[in-house]
C-alpha cells in the first residue's frame, strides 16, 4: 500500500512500483528496492526532496507484517559542493563520475546511497565514507566523500578485480 501527501503525486500509480506484495515472504531487501524505486519515480515527476518512508504493521498473531510506503515532502536542499578527501592516488574526476548529481542538484539521500555502492564497487578503496555537513544557508547541504586508495600492488586487489 501506499500514500501520499505531496500535491501532484498520485499514490495509486505509485503501488505498481512495490515489490512486496500480500502473501510474500518478508523480504528487508524488498523493502528497500521499493523505496528506491519509488523515490526515483517521485524525483523523477519533479519532486527531489520526496522521502519514502516505509512503515510496518506486525500482527504477531497471524505472523505477518503488511508494509505502507509513505511519501511526504521532505525538506528542501541543494548540494552546495561535494567534497573529496582521502584520495592520495585516484583522481577526484574518477570519483565524481560515480555520482548522478554535482553542485546545484537537489539533494537526494538514494542517489547518495548508489554512489556509495558504485565507489566501493570500483575495487580502488578499502574505505569509503559518504556524510554530509550543513552549508553556508539553511538549504545547502556539503557532500563529504572519505576514502582511502588502496594498494593497487595488493594480491586481493587483482582477485577482485578479475573475480577470482
Amino acid at each position: 500500500m501506499s500514500e501520499s501527501t505531496v500535491e501532484g503525486v498520485n499514490a495509486e500509480e505509485l503501488k505498481g512500483l512495490v515489490q512486496t506484495s500480500e502473501g510474500s515472504i518478508y523480504k528487508a531487501k524488498d523493502v528497500q528496492d521499493s523505496i528506491s524505486t519509488i523515490s526515483k519515480r517521485v524525483a523523477s515527476q519533479g519532486y527531489p526532496f520526496a522521502r519514502v518512508t516505509p512503515r510496518g504493521n506486525h500482527d504477531f498473531g497471524n505472523r505477518t507484517i503488511a508494509v505502507d510506503y509513505l511519501v511526504d515532502q521532505g525538506e528542501r536542499a541543494y548540494i552546495e559542493r561535494i567534497e573529496i578527501r582521502g584520495n592520495t592516488r585516484t583522481r577526484d574526476y574518477v570519483i565524481r563520475r560515480e555520482f548522478d548529481m554535482s553542485e546545484g542538484d537537489a539533494f537526494n539521500q538514494e542517489m547518495i546511497t548508489t554512489a556509495k555502492r558504485r565507489l566501493d564497487a570500483l575495487g580502488y578503496f578499502s574505505a569509503v565514507n559518504i556524510s554530509t555537513q550543513p552549508g553556508s544557508a539553511s538549504d545547502r547541504v556539503v557532500v563529504i566523500v572519505d576514502v582511502q586508495d588502496q594498494s593497487t600492488g595488493s594480491f586481493w586487489y587483482w582477485c577482485r578485480l578479475f573475480g577470482r
